[in-house]
């Protein structure tokens, strides 16, 4: 798989991206070497996110060849009052700007290509790894759409955060569909190949993540899935890479947008 991206492949490089006024600019980068949540805990471990923030979802580019043993380094930093996003790549000792390979970068700008992040709180609620009944299915949906009407009735709610994994494609449209009726939101028979789903409320927002996972597992996806929930859901996709896109649905009874601070990820 070759990576979809342009950066600065040097010591101290930093790449820019233009954001926009109520939402954020996708980065999409892609490497098979590393996982992404790998990625993540390395940059929450080594780097303290204490003020404002919002950054989007990373992935390592092939033109960077990661290995398990160095230490890449990686400051992702997205100031609220500032329209760029600037990345800080700093390779590890035995790198050096000669045998770092060119890169290529793709920046998606708008509303649908965004990624949403909400606060992480000692109050946030969260729910992963669910592979039960019916039953229990059930009492999570009640659960999150009480905590929803709660965020809902106050600004000052920080949120909620919700992840659920399913066994199989049954369960998950069992509960999408579920969902859909109760948010009056009726988008989920073509979601064929997608098999997990994190919802997030916010005090003025929510959102689905989709995860659409091809045949064989791991972190890649279907083409055709994607092309299905994208029409589906009127276009609503965050990118178009067949190994690195998610879905953001906006629930129709929240129109407003509100950028919300701090780096926020679970990966499913």
């Amino acid at each position: 798989m070759d990576g979809n991206l342009t950066i600065l492949c040097s010591l101290g490089g930093v790449l820019n991206g233009l954001a926009y006024q109520g939402g954020l600019t996708q980065v999409l980068l892609v490497d098979r070497n590393i996982s992404f949540l790998s990625l993540h805990n390395l940059i929450i471990d080594q780097y303290s996110i204490d003020y404002e923030f919002i950054l989007v979802h990373i992935f390592v580019s092939n033109c960077i060849n990661v290995d398990s043993e160095e230490a890449w380094k990686f400051v992702l930093q997205v100031n609220a009052q500032s329209p760029y996003i600037n990345i800080y790549v700093t390779p590890p000792p035995s790198k050096n700007v000669s045998n770092i390979p060119a890169c290529n970068v793709t920046f998606n700008v708008g509303p649908s290509s965004s990624h949403q992040v909400i606060p992480f709180t000692e109050e946030e609620h969260i729910v992963d790894d669910v592979n039960n009944d019916d039953e229990n299915s059930d009492d999570l949906i009640e659960n999150l759409n009480d905590e929803f009407d709660d965020s809902v009735d106050s600004l000052s709610t920080p949120g909620l955060f919700i992840g659920k994994q399913f066994e199989n494609r049954s369960k998950f449209r069992s509960f999408i569909s579920d969902i859909a009726i109760r948010r009056n939101f009726t988008c989920s028979t073509t979601l064929n190949n997608a098999t997990g789903i994190i919802y997030k409320c916010n005090s003025s927002n929510c959102y689905w993540r989709v995860y659409a996972k091809a045949i064989g597992g791991g972190e890649r996806f279907s083409i055709a899935t994607l092309e299905n929930i994208h029409s589906c859901l009127g276009g609503l996709t965050t990118g178009s890479h067949p190994l690195a896109t998610t879905v953001w649905v906006k629930n129709q009874i929240i129109e407003k947008f509100e950028i919300i601070s701090r780096i926020v990820h679970l990966m499913l």
